[in-house]
């Protein structure tokens, strides 16, 4: 055993995580403030070379995952609501580790993500490949971060004060819709109209892919 790249590592994974403590909540208050700049910058890093690219922000996917699992740490699954999920085989497997949970989560919640990049993709000349949907797969991450944050404890929490939750629910949701339109109004060129169906489609997808996992197994996805 290496001592010395053990040492490395150590060193890496620290220097890493502080770096996540400090652009962490930077990166977030530009994708809520100013959205389409951070969607431009992501074109402008995307191809950079990995060392070196993102230097001043998270990588989009580092951050889509942080934002869940940030929510994911704000408001656990309570006692009654465990007691629920361990019902059925998969709410048991989900409530066995909150690494199990956070992963279902990140799958549920990169679909908002998926689907805009694909439809990105879609209306753009080309044929779809893994090469061309990084770049919209990035900026999608991006603007569902913030989404994830605050959509996905809301859910959490909704029974215990339904009327605040529920507006905090909704607000998320137009959050989405207006950065949604942004990226197909400003990235594509559709017009307003069309953008505003184009990112209505994303929240449809989205939020019906949550719903469908929620009623497999009998299950939700918070």
């Amino acid at each position: 055993m290496d001592f010395s790249n053990i040492v490395k590592q150590v060193e890496q994974f620290i220097y890493e995580l502080l770096m996540w403590v400090i652009f962490y909540p930077y990166t977030l208050v530009r994708v809520i403030f100013r959205p389409t700049p951070m969607m431009t910058y992501v074109r402008g890093e995307v191809d950079v070379d990995p060392d070196r690219a993102f230097a001043s922000a998270i990588r989009p996917p580092v951050f889509l995952f942080l934002s869940i699992a940030i929510g994911s740490m704000v408001a656990p699954i309570g006692a009654e609501q465990a007691q629920v999920l361990a019902q059925t085989e998969l709410g048991a497997w989900l409530t066995e580790s909150w690494v199990n949970l956070l992963a279902f989560r990140t799958l549920g919640y990169s679909v908002f993500a998926l689907a805009g990049a694909l439809l990105y993709d879609w209306l753009t000349p080309g044929s779809i490949t893994r090469d061309t949907l990084k770049s919209p797969f990035y900026q999608q991450c991006y603007i569902c971060g913030p989404f994830a944050l605050g959509y996905s404890p809301t859910l959490v929490r909704l029974a215990s004060a339904a009327e605040v939750l529920i507006f905090v629910a909704l607000a998320m949701q137009l959050w989405l819709l207006f950065a949604q339109t942004l990226f197909f109004r400003r990235l594509v060129g559709t017009g307003r109209f069309k953008s505003f169906l184009l990112a209505l489609v994303v929240l449809v997808v989205g939020n019906v892919t949550l719903v469908a996992a929620t009623l497999f197994g009998d299950v939700v996805i918070n």
